[in-house]
């Protein structure tokens, strides 16, 4: 049996790589197509800035500067129907040559024939679990940009305008550096117990302080509010004292998350987790992502198993009917389950809404497998 699951697993692992070069191949094309005016622009302002290499070599460098990152969460979020692609070339090619018939005869079961595809097909799926937590989160500032944005590297700058943290204070910054984690033109507007402004806090600059859960102000000057008299046009502010650090809980990953709604998915499970308990992010959301990660891996497990249904025949049958029965399945089973955690989120507790799919799909599952002639 050992030769045989190699022989198996040789011809699965082969058609994955064929169809993950294809797929990435087909987006990679698809985009220039779309959006290459966009990758030359970016090359020929890096070119006239003078860097190495001339125009031809900085568009080669800005197109490999946005895709290899964006492959890689493409690659994360689809390998489970990819891998049930894979599975339906491999028993495709085993069935029209004959060869299913001559191991059946053998007295081996279709179950035992799968048992290869499907244990490395968890491996693949399980696989996504340490890039995102590890590899995704490093490049989540260069997957939030725009083409346009490229010049910049990683992430653009762009200003934030009254953003409220948890207790109500306002922060807006002429410029905010997500990679740096810093502002430029700070102005705070802090709010007392009362919700009435109580104090405007101005500075240069603003690091972010990851250990004291604040902002370091450079050059930080506070001012105390008097509130409007009636009939004064404006609020007075008096006093002029220097002020070193502001503590809030919107932090860099906060602005980004309200930023971008993306942003959140591609970071850690520790980094979700200190959203989670950030006022200034809705937690729902947060917690909704952190289980899904899980939900999703058994959601490709389960329709994995249930596509084996299509593709386990022992005699040679209409092999197109059937491969697109397991695409249809397939994609409407993956889809389903991402807008049901999404629709489900709004009425239920995150936690069921991401593991309903999973309840849904486990009978499902056992279904299909009953319908398997072996």
């Amino acid at each position: 049996m050992k030769i045989l699951d190699r022989y198996i697993i040789r011809q699965f692992a082969m058609n994955f790589l064929i169809l993950l070069f294809v797929l990435n191949s087909l987006f990679v094309m698809i985009d220039l197509m779309l959006e290459l005016d966009e990758f030359v622009d970016v090359a020929r302002e890096r070119a006239a800035d003078g860097r190495w290499g001339g125009f031809a070599f900085q568009l080669v460098l800005t197109m490999l500067d946005y895709h290899i990152p964006m492959l890689v969460l493409v690659d994360v979020f689809l390998s489970g129907l990819v891998v049930v692609a894979a599975v339906g070339f491999t028993f495709n090619a085993l069935t029209r040559n004959r060869e299913v018939v001559a191991i059946v005869t053998g007295g081996i079961s279709m179950y035992r024939i799968a048992a290869p595809v499907v244990v490395v097909g968890i491996a693949i799926n399980a696989l996504a679990l340490p890039i995102q937590e590890f590899v995704i989160p490093s490049f989540a500032h260069r997957l939030v940009r725009s083409k346009s944005e490229l010049k910049h590297g990683e992430a653009a700058r762009y200003s934030i305008y009254y953003e409220r943290d948890g207790t109500g204070n306002l922060i807006s910054a002429a410029q905010f550096d997500a990679h740096s984690m810093t502002l430029r033109g700070v102005m705070i507007r802090e709010v007392g117990e009362d919700g009435m402004f109580v104090q405007r806090i101005s500075a240069d600059e603003a690091a972010w302080d990851q250990d004291r859960d604040g902002w370091n102000l450079i050059q930080g000057h506070a001012s105390r509010v008097i509130p409007a008299s009636r009939g004064a046009a404006d609020n007075l502010f008096i006093g002029d004292t220097s002020i070193e650090f502001f503590k809030t809980d919107l932090s860099p990953q906060a602005l980004m998350a309200r930023r971008a709604t993306i942003f959140p998915r591609l970071l850690s499970l520790q980094d979700l987790q200190g959203l989670a308990n950030n006022p200034s992010v809705e937690r729902r959301q947060i917690r909704l992502i952190m289980h899904s990660r899980f939900s999703l891996l058994v959601v490709n497990v389960l329709i994995l198993v249930m596509s084996l249904g299509f593709f386990l025949l022992r005699e040679p049958s209409n092999l197109l009917a059937q491969a697109v029965k397991a695409a249809s399945l397939s994609l409407s089973a993956y889809f389903n389950a991402i807008v049901v955690m999404q629709l489900g989120a709004t009425f239920l507790n995150p936690v069921a809404a991401a593991w309903l799919p999973v309840v849904v799909y486990l009978p499902l599952c056992a279904l299909m497998l009953q319908s398997v002639k072996t």
